[in-house]
């Protein structure tokens, strides 16, 4: 099946009310900001906002009327499935207010849901900030770590050191739409989880900071693409004018569900989707 490219967006929220000089919420501080996001007070996530907003886009506004920000990857020709994919993202290292993740959208093997069958998902985050595991990797095979590297940790299959920050069910084509794809195919087979799911907006660090997430689907749905990079370097984006663009990582696609532990059981793959 070939699924061409979509647009891959981070999205920072941004409360229209905060850009009424009258009612702007204050700008937070770094003694603001705590080490784990289940200590963000809520009123902080909001103004965690870039100071360059532009170009908002229609279908980027949540239900609170607070609307995001995206940019894109550059689009690819074709995607394959599996059963979904670990990455880090990174903030610019001139943004000194971070980002906040408040969803995903992803492309999905649709085939599955035209035939009567559904599509379940989760979104996990790492609860530490950082990479999901050592970066420094085996060059010829990037799955296994180096032996060499120092300070070692690995959170492939540590599943209680993340947390599941959203998941659904996708249980018809109605869920799907058309998302901005490449050279060849169009197809109404992208699905962005609805804002309201996420059970909490995710920081990723100011200043080159660094968060790692895992979506997954339980059934052999999620799609992505072979990577042009080794896994953890920079994929490229297409940038929004004025944005502190985010910095999305190659990652590892995941072959079963749920995360598997065996190294051997991930290889290098890019995200294809938005983030929000």
């Amino acid at each position: 099946m070939s699924i061409s490219v979509i647009n891959f967006l981070i999205l920072l929220p941004f409360s229209i009310a905060s850009s009424s000089t009258a009612g702007a919420a204050q700008r937070p501080t770094p003694d603001m900001i705590p080490t784990n996001y289940h200590d963000i007070p809520s009123t902080s996530l909001s103004s965690l906002s870039s100071r360059n907003l532009r170009n908002r886009n229609s279908d980027t506004t949540g239900p609170d009327g607070s609307c995001h920000l995206a940019v894109s990857t550059k689009p690819i020709e074709d995607a394959i499935s599996g059963q979904g994919i670990i990455f880090a993202i990174k903030s610019d290292d001139a943004n000194d207010d971070g980002l906040m993740i408040t969803s995903f959208g992803f492309h999905v093997d649709r085939s599955r849901v035209d035939n009567g069958g559904k599509i379940e998902y989760e979104v996990y985050a790492l609860k530490e900030e950082g990479y999901y595991a050592t970066p420094e990797r085996d060059p010829n095979n990037p799955p296994v770590i180096s032996v060499t590297a120092s300070g070692i940790f690995d959170y492939r299959g540590a599943i209680a050191e993340w947390d599941l920050i959203a998941e659904g069910q996708i249980i018809s084509a109605n869920n799907l739409t058309t998302a901005v794809t490449t050279l060849n195919v169009q197809e109404d087979d992208f699905f962005q989880i609805p804002f309201g799911v996420f059970n909490t907006s995710v920081p990723v660090p100011a200043n080159g900071g660094l968060r790692s997430f895992y979506i997954a689907t339980k059934s052999r749905s999620f799609m992505y693409s072979e990577p042009t990079k080794a896994v953890n370097e920079e994929m490229s984006l297409i940038l929004a004018d004025g944005v502190y663009a985010p910095k999305i990582l190659v990652g590892e696609g995941v072959v079963s569900y749920p995360m598997p532990q065996s190294s051997f059981l991930y290889q290098s793959k890019s995200f294809v989707g938005r983030v929000y």
